[in-house]
């Protein structure tokens, strides 16, 4: 339902946060969070971040909205997830 909330209102503020262990998404008074060890994938595609989660959601970021720092803090979750799969099913890669 989140995707589709901002899908069909996407000039609504969306506020970011990240703590130790979660991301959190707050919109419209809204607050929902996803671990980031969930993350899968983070790429960029032109003047966006693409994050990718195992629950199936994704989140497209502004380049402007994040620094390079923090979409590198939250490509290591997706790097850590690939070495886990990697290890557990060489065939998975």
């Amino acid at each position: 339902m989140l995707l589709f909330d901002l899908a069909v209102r996407p000039s609504v503020p969306v506020e970011l946060t990240v703590d130790d262990t979660k991301l959190w998404v707050q919109f419209d008074g809204t607050r929902r969070h996803h671990p980031l060890e969930g993350i899968i994938q983070v790429f960029r595609a032109e003047d966006t971040w693409t994050l990718l989660h195992r629950d199936n959601s994704s989140l497209i970021i502004p380049m402007s909205a994040i620094t390079e720092e923090q979409a590198n803090y939250l490509k290591s979750f997706a790097l850590r997830a690939l070495e886990e799969r990697r290890a557990t099913d060489p065939r998975s890669w």
